[in-house]
């Protein structure tokens, strides 16, 4: 057998005819930005910002309580947990926003008006 037969392993498939760019049917892809866009960038970069600094905020704040109580004021402790705590939520939602605001950079942030309404779900096999 040549190797006219077969295709090589690794080669993409070669397309006649339609020459249209191929995008993964996965991947929501907006053909245009509406005006709101910039604003939607806007407060999701300011959010993400304020809530980096409201982390480091909080970090040097449990740094200091930790000092006085290490020192002898045994109050303290309970304000190094609240803001470890508050460190870490803030941590946790400027990581959420800023994967947001990159998504919406991208151009794949989730469809506008579109909710999950309990409607119908799957395919042909779910409807039989």
């Amino acid at each position: 057998m040549g190797d006219d037969q077969h295709p090589r392993v690794g080669n993409p498939p070669e397309r006649r005819g339609d020459r249209r760019p191929v995008v993964p049917h996965n991947v929501p892809v907006r053909g245009h930005r509406d005006r709101s866009s910039g604003l939607r960038w806007a407060l999701l970069s300011v959010a993400t910002t304020c809530t980096a600094i409201a982390w480091g905020l909080l970090v040097v704040a449990a740094i200091d309580f930790g000092a006085r109580a290490r020192g002898g004021e045994p109050g303290n402790w309970w304000f190094v947990a609240l803001a470890t705590i508050g460190a870490m939520a803030c941590m946790f939602l400027s990581i959420l926003l800023a994967i947001r605001l990159h998504s919406e950079i991208r151009g794949q942030g989730a469809p506008r008006g579109t909710t999950s309404s309990g409607g119908k779900h799957g395919g042909k096999r779910a409807a039989r």
